[in-house]
């Protein structure tokens, strides 16, 4: 894996999550983004889910813009970034996760139509 790389989770990896007591609702294969390797411990990172921003209705448009229009000394103003990969993306900020290559399914292409592996 590497810096910036964006990667399918494997199943087992959200069942972990939801093992020890996480939360992980989302059934569709979505790319996580590795944004910082760790300096404690060599092979993990700290990997963002993405999704795609034009998939989502007006209300939730809306709740993601009131989010991210909390005063910036507001914690909640952290939970979504909406950016670009080669398209308009949310970055779930406030669903990081430690990553490591043993739960790596395979690396992403992301193209207009959507998510491919």
């Amino acid at each position: 894996m590497e810096e910036h790389g964006m990667y399918l989770g494997k199943k087992e990896f959200y069942e972990l999550i939801r093992r020890n007591g996480g939360a992980w609702n989302d059934a569709k294969e979505r790319p996580i983004i590795c944004l910082m390797k760790s300096l404690e411990h060599d092979g993990l990172y700290w990997a963002i889910p993405v999704g795609n921003y034009e998939h989502r209705d007006g209300k939730a448009k809306e709740r993601i813009q009131k989010y991210m229009d909390f005063d910036k000394k507001d914690i909640r103003s952290c939970f979504y970034h909406v950016g670009n990969t080669n398209e308009k993306s949310i970055f779930f900020i406030s669903d990081v996760v430690p990553f490591t290559d043993k739960y790596v399914e395979g690396s992403t292409l992301i193209k207009q139509s959507g998510y491919i592996s």
